[in-house]
């Protein structure tokens, strides 16, 4: 993307040249806009191979045209006195856009290049020596053309490279939120995992209300007999269910397993078996459908009361202590800490 709109940019200026000395003095500028001519073919060479995305290529002939043909070419045809050379200025902000960082080498390497052409150019192309001899008038004005649009270059990279900076920001951000979740979803069935749960349950002082665990009745029994692949498309339903049968203010993550955590919110013990009455009745009236079978299955759900007084650990030991006493007591079943409903 950079390296086609330099390129462009590039092609505007040169062909605006070229126009230039044809309609001033075609005749005597003739071998200047050989150069030229011969540089257009090398940036349109540059666009073809970057189209190809033969990045590498189009890279060095969009830095190598210019520095090593253009500006050296024309700058000995009418001496240094034109400013020509001044655009070798430009590559050490160039190179940053047009390599990247596993080619640094190359970025210093053009930008040591560039200097020391510069530094030539300047000592040893003056107008006695030049090949096409232009009135001293003629080069003050091509001097002030070529540095104003110098100037205009670099502010043209400079927005370039600051275009790519926060479009990589962005980037970096995106690729940020995306570990985020990954390392906070359970890829299946695309609820918090326990790693956010966790943290979102033991922030001090920000969490209070009920803890519960689901477990899928029979879950192993059916993965045995008709494969994982079933086992996971009844885990990726449930995990649907689950996520639209509690309220805005509640959590629901995927503990392990076939085991799946509520995080109720500032709920009572009687409004929290209120909802997970609602959300077990959604489980036992849901059909999964799977290769040509269909499965109906239930869920037990043991809960404790999570307050300043008791931990996340202590809660979630007696929900799972509740859990356990409802397989005992037939499953399907909401638990709490001590009474089966």
């Amino acid at each position: 993307m950079v390296i086609n709109q330099f390129m462009l940019l590039v092609l505007l200026v040169t062909l605006a040249y070229q126009m230039l000395y044809l309609l001033t003095d075609a005749e005597r500028m003739r071998p200047v806009m050989m150069v030229h001519g011969l540089s257009i073919l090398g940036f349109l060479l540059a666009l073809l191979a970057n189209y190809r995305r033969h990045y590498l290529s189009a890279a060095l002939l969009s830095l190598g045209v210019p520095m090593m043909i253009q500006v050296p070419g024309v700058t000995y045809m009418i001496s240094a006195d034109s400013g020509m050379h001044l655009f070798l200025l430009s590559s050490g902000v160039l190179t940053f856009l047009v390599f990247s960082n596993q080619l640094r080498w190359l970025r210093y390497l053009f930008l040591v290049v560039s200097t020391l052409l510069f530094v030539l150019l300047d000592s040893f192309c003056t107008p006695e020596i030049a090949a096409v001899t232009l009135p001293a008038e003629q080069l003050r004005v091509m001097f002030l053309l070529n540095l104003v649009s110098f100037v205009l270059l670099l502010y043209a990279l400079s927005t370039l490279f600051h275009g790519q900076l926060i479009l990589q920001g962005g980037r970096i951000e995106r690729q940020a939120r995306d570990l985020a979740h990954l390392a906070n979803t359970d890829l299946l069935t695309q609820l918090p995992n326990r790693r956010r749960i966790i943290t979102e349950a033991q922030r001090s002082g920000l969490f209070q209300g009920v803890v519960a665990i689901a477990d899928i009745d029979h879950f192993k029994a059916v993965n045995d007999r008709y494969g994982h692949a079933c086992g996971d498309a009844i885990l990726q339903k449930v995990a649907q269910v689950l996520q639209h049968s509690i309220r805005e203010v509640d959590r629901v993550g995927r503990w392990g397993g076939e085991e799946f955590i509520f995080l109720l919110s500032y709920s009572s013990a009687e409004e929290a078996l209120r909802v997970l009455e609602r959300v077990r009745e959604q489980v036992e009236a849901t059909e999964v459908q799977f290769e040509g079978h269909a499965f109906r299955v239930t869920i037990s759900i043991g809960m404790a009361v999570m307050d300043a007084e008791r931990s996340f650990d202590e809660a979630l030991r007696e929900a799972d202590n509740a859990l356990y006493r409802g397989k005992r007591q037939g499953r399907n079943c909401v638990v709490t800490e001590a009474i089966a409903y």
